[in-house]
């Protein structure tokens, strides 16, 4: 079974009045960047246990997997960069695998109000 884990996401209601920009956006966050982490020999999912950076300038989102998950449960993907968009720098670390990482991530604006999500396999190499 795989299993989705989000990043912390933070909502800003748009469409009530608190921020007055003429746009009619939903307070929905879409993923900049979804991440899926697996062993490169095995193709089983090694998303929990491992931490997972986006880096574009100054700003550096993270998520580390033992945060997300259910005891025993071992998922596939993370998401990261929630309506930001930019190139990035992502990077898995994992106990007992060769640190992952892939520059020139770009991450593009859908329409006005939220970004396309960019799909990214991480397969990560036993040492």
């Amino acid at each position: 079974m795989r299993w989705l884990a989000l990043g912390f996401v933070t909502v800003v209601p748009l469409s009530c009045g608190l921020l007055e920009t003429g746009l009619d956006c939903t307070a929905d966050s879409v993923a900049g960047i979804r991440v899926f982490v697996v062993d490169s020999v095995t193709g089983a999912p090694r998303a929990t246990e491992a931490i997972i950076y986006a880096r574009s300038g100054s700003f550096v989102d993270s998520v580390i997997g033992r945060n997300l998950a259910p005891p025993g449960v071992e998922f596939s993907a993370v998401t990261l960069a929630n309506d930001r968009a930019g190139v990035y720098e992502v990077s898995v670390r994992r106990e007992g695998y060769a640190q992952w990482s892939k520059a020139g991530v770009r991450v593009v604006n859908r329409d006005q109000c939220h970004v396309a999500t960019t799909e990214l396999t991480a397969k990560l190499q036993a040492r």
